[in-house]
């Protein structure tokens, strides 16, 4: 009997385990997918603020300056985005 409720022990141990492993995948995915339609909406902040400027002031903004303005929008929102 008292092996059996060791056995029972270990089992349930190792189910919690598991679980709490494919709960950290799932999570990982879940932060990954984020971070993929993060970068696509940066791409779209960065081409239309690159048009905009285009065509408002007739000039070609370096990519380095839009970078700089949507990493700050990211570095802003981070928390709030829930990446980590």
């Amino acid at each position: 009997m008292n092996n059996l409720f060791r056995f029972q022990i270990r089992l349930n141990r190792k189910k919690s385990l598991i679980t709490s492993m494919i709960e950290e995948e799932v999570e990982d995915v879940n932060r990954c997918i984020r971070i993929v339609l993060m970068s696509m909406m940066m791409a779209v902040f960065w081409f239309t603020i690159q048009e905009v400027i285009q065509v408002t002031l007739n000039y070609q903004i370096h990519d380095l300056l839009i970078g700089a303005l949507c990493f700050t929008i990211v570095y802003l929102l981070y928390d709030k985005l829930g990446l980590r």
